[in-house]
């Protein structure tokens, strides 16, 4: 994948997580120094979806440099049934 198709992928998600990033509220200690983040639980599940996407493309990626041709959806799912994850 080149660096411009990461982008178009990618495109928004430096935006929604700044996003959640303005809405979080921080627990500080005595002195002010910032020990905890609090977020709302929607926005916690807003982050970790992007996370996995995040994660996602990068194994696309890593998947396309190893020359590795792409295997159908259907085929995929049907692997997963075999090792008892269920799609």
């Amino acid at each position: 994948m080149s660096q411009g198709r990461r982008d178009i992928h990618l495109v928004g998600v430096s935006e929604e997580i700044k996003a959640i990033v303005e809405k979080a509220a921080f627990v500080v200690d005595a002195e002010g120094r910032k020990k905890a983040v609090l977020l709302e639980y929607p926005s916690w599940q807003l982050l970790l979806e992007l996370l996995e996407d995040i994660e996602d493309i990068a194994e696309i990626e890593a998947s396309r440099l190893r020359g590795e041709a792409p295997i159908p959806w259907e085929q995929a799912k049907e692997e997963l049934r075999d090792k008892g994850i269920n799609i």
